[in-house]
C-alpha cells in the first residue's frame, strides 16, 4: 500500500523455513511480521532466530479456530502466508476462511502447497500427526 508499511502474518510457521526466506525481504517495508504456530516450542525458537528484526512478533494461532477468539483482529493485515500448512488442517475451507478474515480488503493470501503426491514425502511425513487430515 502506498505510503504505509505492511502487516503480514505467517500461518503455521513451524521451524521457520519460510520466514527465513520471506522476512529479510519484507522487513524493510513491514510494520509487523507475525510468526504464528500452534506450538510454544516453535515460537520460542523463532524468537531467538528472528528477534533481531524490528517487525518480528510471535504468537499462538490455530488456524482451525476463529482468529478473533485468539486475540487477532479481523481485516487488519495486508499479507497472510501459508506454506505447507493448510493440508494439515481438518478443513482446508475453514482454514482459508480464517486466513481471509485476517486480511484487509485488497490484501493477499500467499499459499504454497504440494499439488503432486510424492511417495518419499508420504513415507517421511506420513508418520506425523495431522499429515493424513487432508
Amino acid at each position: 500500500p502506498e505510503g504505509r508499511r505492511i502487516g503480514a502474518l505467517e500461518v503455521g510457521a513451524g521451524t521457520g523455513g519460510t520466514a527465513a526466506q520471506v522476512l529479510p525481504v519484507l522487513a524493510p517495508a513491514c510494520d509487523r511480521y507475525i510468526f504464528t504456530d500452534v506450538s510454544d516450542f516453535f515460537l520460542r525458537q523463532a524468537a531467538r532466530r528472528f528477534g533481531s528484526f524490528a517487525c518480528f512478533e510471535a504468537a499462538l494461532l490455530n488456524i482451525d479456530a476463529d482468529p478473533r477468539l485468539q486475540g487477532f483482529a479481523s481485516h487488519e493485515l495486508d499479507l497472510v502466508v501459508a506454506a505447507n500448512v493448510l493440508h494439515a488442517t481438518p478443513s482446508v475451507l475453514t482454514a482459508l476462511r480464517h486466513c481471509r478474515q485476517l486480511l484487509r480488503p485488497g490484501g493477499a493470501l500467499v499459499v504454497n502447497e504440494a499439488v503432486r503426491v510424492f511417495r518419499f514425502v508420504q513415507v517421511v511425513f506420513g508418520q506425523t500427526d495431522g499429515w493424513w487430515l487432508f
